[in-house]
Formats: structure tokens, C-alpha cells, sequence
């Protein structure tokens, strides 16, 4: 079943429409809104949310009275074993994660940390074992310099695994203090918005018998991601993950790039046949560079967009990132897929991903390692768009990106994305909600956090001092926010 997102969020919007988003100029031939059924361009959830019980949802949510996976309203609605915390399903004590590795594989792996090298494991929760077809590698980007290191754990296809998909993701969140921004930035949108994110929960884990520390398991998107969120699972999708030379000229920016075979450089496609790329470059050199084309020169800014791209959905993505003030999303670690919708043609849709560089941990673009030891609250909400004056395309002459500047170079789109951002930083959820999932998160992790060896906290003391900083981003970026956009609703 599909339905317009969030019912605060729709009529927040329409109280607000008649002064913060008035009617749009009339340009000749320019379309109003490409892809809205009105001003406010409210997003359809696409996913099917229907559940039996609590374990036919993603991690994290319950099984609500109405039958749909959700924020829960109490412990039944949660699976055996979980409470039902500030909306959100814990288990009742963190799962105890035992991986062992020969110890000179593990020595190697630590050694060569930038290469993929996947060694033999065992792996046992709560006592149960996993042994068979496990094997264990390094996982991240620049974190993989970090001491404490995150993995990657797979299991061959239909052998039992512990983890939320059999390529199990295990963040060690160093560069955050807290480890709950990635967990937060992913209750955020679940509450907000009808933008698909990984789900994230945590875990202890012990390593040849040594505990070693606090972990973040993360869901991993494919076509089981997208099956388990009730999306299409054949559904063509890409990862921006471009290589640092690509990524330092803008690459993965949604430009067009000079030579087609850059395009499976840049975007691995996680989903559908592997070599055929032809659906996002039809989007990247067919409608967003036109309509760049065509907004250089007085034109529509987002025409030919509106009929690719879900528009709703993307304003809400655009919206959430600028309340959580991510800068990491603009020229990598974000996804997009082509999915199906009850009528008319597919259209792309943003999944978020790697959110750890939020709530006041802000991404420097010229630092190669960010750790969150600043706490930054007034960062443009519009960033990712081209300054006037600077030329868009690659190599960039700038840090953005050119779908998120079309949109935010159309009057009316951008209308609406300031709407939404008010909206958001009144809502429940940011004024309230996310106060008590701060703390409840924080007691969840936070008898393991005590004992991790590995982490940045000398002690207790500063985790909490970290977490007060939590409160203090929500509130201050709210301030800021509803100041610089001129909020009304």
C-alpha cells in the first residue's frame, strides 16, 4: 500500500503554503512543479510497510497496531527479546558477537589495510556459531586508517548467518565519540521521511577471545535491502563510490563524465546486469546536464528531471540531509535507484547511506580524515549547490552536486525544500522525539562503551559530555535553521 508520508509532515505543509510557498512565477513553458501533484510536492512512500509481526520489519522498528512496521508505541510490538524504546525496538541486552581469525590472517589484514583481503572465520552470537562459508575482511574508506577498524563479514548464499544480510557491515564508528550519529541520522529519516536507509543496530564483539569494543551492524544495500523494505528488489541501483582521484575532481557528482567507462568507476551498480549503465547516464546526460543547460541559459532548471527523478522523495532526502547538516552525501555515499511506481514510468529515487558525519560532525571536503571532535551547527542548509559565477561539470571547479543544485536553482522546488526543512525542525520528532532516542540510545551502548578498549573516550565521563553535545546540535541547528530560511511554519 502507498501513501503520502507523515500526515504532520503533509498538513504542516499545506498550513504553510499560502507565504512560504506562493504560486510560482509564470515563465513561458516552464512547469510549475515537474512531478508534484501540488506546491508542496509531498513524497509517496513507495515502500510496502504491511507486517504480521515484528519480525517482517527492518531492525529497529515494531509492528504496529495497524498492521504496518513503524515506530513502536510498546514492548509487544517489538520482537522477542526487545523493548520498545523512545519509538524505537532495543534488544534487551546487546548481542554478544565472538569472531575468530587466525591470528597471522588478522596480523595481515592489519598490515595491509587498504587491500580487500578476505581470510577464513568463525563467528558465534550469544553462543550460537557460524562457521560455515565465513569469511572476514577490512571494510570503510579513509576509517580504514583508523586503530580500531570496521569489517566485513560474509556468508555463502543460504547458510545461516547472524546478520541482517549475509554481508554483514561492522562499523567501529571511531571518528564518533558517541557511535550514534549513523544510528540517529538513520531513526531520523524513518520518522521523517519516505527515504530508504540501511538499518543500523549494535552489538559487542569479541575478537580471538579479547573484547573489541563497541560495533555498528549495517545493512547492506542490494536486492535483499530492498526487498526487506518493500521495494522492488530487482530494481536497478548504484552506489557513488568513487576512487580518490575521481572523487577529488567531482566525479561522482552526477556530471557527465568524458569517457563511458568512468560512469562503472564511479557508480558501482549493486543491482541489475552489471555492464549496462545505460539508465543512469540516460539520466545524468539526458535530463540533468540538459536542464544545467537549459538554467544557464533562462530556462527551466528541473523540466526534464521532473519526469525521471520522484521529486517528493528527493526534496525529502535533500531536506533531511540539510537538518542533519551532511556534507559526506554530496559527491559520494549516497545510492540511487530506479523504482517502479503503482502507474506511470520508473523514476529515481535517493537511498542514504554513511551518516555518520552528522549531528554537528561536519565532512571538511579538504581534510582526507574527519573525526568529531568540533561541534559545527550553522552549516549552509543549501550546500551542494554551484555558487553563480562558478561553471558546473567535470572536472569541478566546486564542492557539489548537479541533481541537488537543479533542484535547488528552481524557484519552485526551492520553495519547497526551505518549507520542508521548517517543517522538519518544528516537527515532533526534532523538537521532542529525538531527545528521548538520544538517551535511550546512549544507555543502550553505553555499559559497552565503558569497557571498549579501542575507542576515542578516555572514560565514561566523556561519552556523556558527547552525548549532551547530541542534545545540543538538535536544538541549536533548529535555531539556526528556522533563521536562515526565514521560517514561518
Amino acid at each position: 500500500m502507498k501513501q503520502l508520508h507523515g500526515l504532520w509532515l503533509t498538513a504542516a505543509l499545506a498550513a504553510c503554503a499560502d507565504d512560504t510557498l506562493p504560486a510560482a512565477t509564470a515563465d513561458a513553458g516552464r512547469p510549475e512543479a515537474p512531478n508534484c501533484a501540488s506546491a508542496e510536492c509531498p513524497a509517496v512512500d513507495l515502500r510496502d510497510r504491511a507486517c504480521s509481526d515484528a519480525t517482517r520489519c527492518p531492525p529497529g522498528e515494531g509492528c504496529g497496531a495497524a498492521g504496518r512496521c513503524g515506530v513502536c508505541a510498546r514492548d509487544a510490538e517489538c520482537r522477542r527479546g526487545e523493548r520498545c524504546a523512545a519509538g524505537a525496538c532495543l534488544p534487551d541486552a546487546l548481542p554478544a558477537w565472538s569472531l575468530d581469525v587466525d591470528p597471522l590472517d588478522l596480523q595481515r589484514m592489519i598490515n595491509t589495510p587498504k587491500e580487500d583481503i578476505f581470510v577464513p572465520c568463525r563467528l558465534a552470537v550469544d553462543g550460537t556459531a557460524y562457521a560455515q562459508g565465513c569469511r572476514v575482511r577490512l571494510r570503510g574508506g579513509s576509517s580504514r586508517a583508523f586503530p580500531k577498524k570496521s569489517f566485513r563479514i560474509t556468508f555463502d548464499s543460504g547458510v545461516p548467518h547472524p546478520g541482517i544480510n549475509r554481508k554483514i557491515n561492522l562499523r567501529a564508528e571511531f571518528n564518533d565519540r558517541t557511535s550514534l550519529r549513523n544510528f540517529l541520522a538513520v531513526q531520523t529519516l524513518r520518522r521523517l521521511t519516505a527515504v530508504p536507509a540501511p538499518s543500523a543496530r549494535f552489538v559487542r564483539l569479541t575478537v580471538n577471545g579479547a573484547y573489541y569494543g563497541l560495533m555498528a551492524e549495517v545493512d547492506v544495500v542490494d536486492e535483499h535491502f530492498l526487498e526487506a523494505q518493500g521495494l522492488a528488489p530487482d530494481a536497478p541501483t548504484y552506489e557513488a563510490d568513487p576512487p580518490v582521484t575521481l572523487s577529488d575532481q567531482g566525479a561522482g557528482a552526477l556530471v557527465p563524465l568524458p569517457d563511458r567507462s568512468l560512469y562503472a568507476q564511479v557508480y558501482d551498480k549493486k543491482v541489475g546486469p552489471s555492464s549496462d549503465y545505460g539508465d543512469l547516464v540516460g539520466l545524468i546526460e539526458g535530463a540533468i546536464w540538459p536542464d544545467y543547460l537549459s538554467s544557464r541559459a533562462g530556462g527551466p532548471a528541473a523540466a526534464r528531471i521532473g519526469a525521471r527523478v520522484d521529486v517528493g522523495e528527493y526534496l525529502d532526502y535533500l531536506a533531511a540531509m540539510a537538518l542533519l547538516q551532511n556534507h559526506d552525501h554530496i559527491r559520494k555515499n549516497y545510492y540511487l535507484s530506479l523504482l517502479p511506481r503503482p502507474q506511470g514510468a520508473p523514476r529515481w529515487v535517493a537511498i542514504a547511506w554513511d551518516m555518520d558525519l552528522t549531528f554537528g560532525c561536519l565532512w571538511d571536503e579538504g581534510a582526507m580524515i574527519t573525526l568529531c571532535d568540533t561541534q559545527t551547527f550553522d552549516a549552509d542548509p543549501a550546500r551542494g549547490r554551484l555558487p553563480d559565477g562558478i561553471e558546473g561539470g567535470y572536472p569541478a571547479q566546486y564542492f557539489y552536486n548537479q541533481l541537488s543544485h537543479q533542484f535547488l536553482a528552481d524557484a519552485t522546488l526551492r520553495r519547497a525544500f526551505d518549507a520542508r526543512v521548517c517543517a522538519y525542525t518544528r516537527s515532533p520528532f526534532w523538537t521532542t522525539e529525538v531527545h528521548a532516542l538520544i538517551d535511550a540510545a546512549a544507555a543502550h551502548v553505553r555499559g559497552a562503551v565503558g569497557d571498549d578498549p579501542n575507542d576515542r573516550n578516555a572514560d565514561l565521563a566523556g561519552f556523556d559530555a558527547e552525548v549532551a553535545r547530541l542534545h545540543e546540535f538538535v536544538r541549536r541547528r533548529a535555531t539556526f535553521l528556522r533563521s536562515a530560511l526565514a521560517c514561518t511554519n
